[in-house]
């Protein structure tokens, strides 16, 4: 019987596909031992959570790496949120409209965006042949970035700040809005009710789910707690679960993309 790896090297995975909205290949599929893949024109947003280096810092660099090598700055732009700074450097200058560290800067950075890209809104008067086209608005598709977003929220009763974006989830595809958001999984229980994590799920987005003590329960879909390798995950959907090995992106010089 063949058996997923235990380290799967991002440079075996294919390249992103030709299209117009990221499509990016996560890793192998258990099943299948094929690449699995999350396509942001279907589902355009992306939930990853984790203990501490199970590897969900490393999901986002491979989600980042992505985008640099797809588009062009002109064609993409980057908001990160990174508290442990793990990042930046995975983000070339050209592409980041945004950097915070803690919970004000991302705040601000949240209500420019939601600004920014609510104009982008579909009147009544748009068509479906129009809203398939999405000729109404020209821009950059804008990917927000963020790292350990349990350290920028301010606990139970506290507003998140990336709030401003909450309205603006259901209408991801349609104004080039796409979000990936990692988290803990220490107290993921009580995470979920988070206004922003909540209407990710609610949306129908995915779930990347790592290594996690079975302390913590049964929080999202129907995945129950795990301890896994480093690097694979449970990939929870509202209707399945997928065991992936997530590539492993080398930390080395970053090779920006030119379209």
């Amino acid at each position: 019987m063949r058996l997923l790896p235990t380290i799967l090297d991002a440079r075996r995975l294919p390249a992103p596909a030709d299209t117009r909205d990221l499509k990016f290949c996560l890793g192998w599929d258990e099943q299948r031992l094929a690449p699995l893949w999350h396509d942001f024109g279907a589902t355009p947003h992306l939930l990853v959570y984790g203990d501490g280096e199970t590897g969900k810092t490393n999901a986002l660099r491979l989600a980042i790496r992505a985008i640099t090598s797809q588009y062009s700055p002109e064609d993409a732009r980057i908001l990160l949120a990174d508290p442990g700074r793990g990042l930046l450097k995975d983000v070339p200058e050209a592409y980041r409209v945004g950097y915070a560290v803690d919970g004000d800067g991302l705040g601000k950075l949240a209500e420019s965006a939601a600004i920014s890209v609510s104009k982008r809104q579909p009147g009544a008067d748009i068509s479906p042949e129009q809203l398939e086209r999405r000729d109404w608005w020209a821009g950059p598709l804008l990917f927000i970035v963020v790292d350990d977003y349990d350290l920028f929220s301010g606990g139970s009763g506290t507003p998140s700040p990336m709030t401003p974006l909450v309205q603006l989830l259901s209408q991801g595809v349609h104004i080039g809005l796409h979000l990936i958001v990692a988290r803990s999984t220490s107290g993921a229980m009580r995470s979920i009710m988070d206004l922003l994590l909540r209407r990710m799920w609610e949306l129908g987005n995915p779930a990347l789910l790592f290594s996690y003590p079975k302390e913590e329960g049964k929080f999202i879909g129907e995945a129950k707690p795990r301890t896994l390798p480093v690097g694979r995950a449970q990939l929870v959907t509202r209707r399945t679960i997928k065991l992936v090995q997530t590539g492993l992106v080398s930390t080395g010089p970053v090779h920006p993309g030119a379209g």
